[in-house]
């Protein structure tokens, strides 16, 4: 199969998509122990044991003073219901045409809280990257910083060189079409990275989460 006019394909997701409405209105407020006890009360009303399963597989009793409870909650919930759904469509995608696909993973995050939808988003929510490819940023930080523009700049760059190169050939040096590879986009540079998140996705596909997606 191939679709019409598309001989290249290219699809992307922020990390952590569902921060711009992570249901929870405090959930920026949070201490481990009160995203631990949610994790567990929650995924365990599907399944006995399955919230502790979850919080090992997300390293949530290894957290630093880097990493918060709403970040590593908003990446939990992300993959569950948008990161691991599109890498599922993509590889069927990939294995159904003809046409080269290239995905990319967001994880530049801005530099001041974001909203969009009311939350006060703080980590890679959707759709930053659309706020920063058509330049909407000012319109939600009142004063964006240089590291703003640069994710920018970046996003502009790879978008740009997927345009150029028709399908014909990679992108930008080392990244080839999905699955083989994804473009990691942070906030001042573009690495080529083999995988992302692939064991947290193969847990929430064993665990029989494929049909929480959220579509979008």
């Amino acid at each position: 199969m191939r679709f019409p006019f598309f001989h290249h394909l290219q699809t992307g997701t922020t990390a952590q998509a569902t921060d711009a409405w992570p249901g929870p209105d405090d959930l920026y407020k949070w201490d481990w122990n009160q995203f631990s006890k949610y994790v567990v009360t929650s995924l365990d009303s599907f399944a006995q044991g399955i919230g502790h399963e979850a919080l090992q597989k997300y390293n949530a009793s290894q957290h630093n003073d880097f990493t918060s409870a709403e970040e590593v909650y908003s990446s939990m919930v992300s993959d569950l219901r948008q990161t691991c759904p599109i890498d599922r469509m993509c590889r069927t995608l990939a294995n159904t045409t003809t046409s080269a696909l290239y995905r990319y993973m967001v994880i530049a995050t801005p530099s001041a809280p974001v909203k969009t939808l009311g939350y006060p988003s703080s980590y890679a929510f959707h759709p930053w990257d659309a706020i920063a490819f058509f330049d909407h940023m000012e319109h939600y930080i009142e004063s964006p910083t240089s590291a703003d523009f640069i994710f920018r700049d970046e996003l502009h760059r790879l978008v740009r060189a997927f345009i150029r190169s028709a399908g014909k050939r990679s992108p930008i040096p080392g990244w080839n079409s999905y699955p083989r590879n994804i473009a990691l986009i942070a906030r001042d540079n573009v690495t080529i990275i083999k995988s992302y998140h692939q064991d947290k996705c193969s847990f929430w596909e064993e665990k029989g989460f494929e049909d929480y997606a959220w579509v979008s």
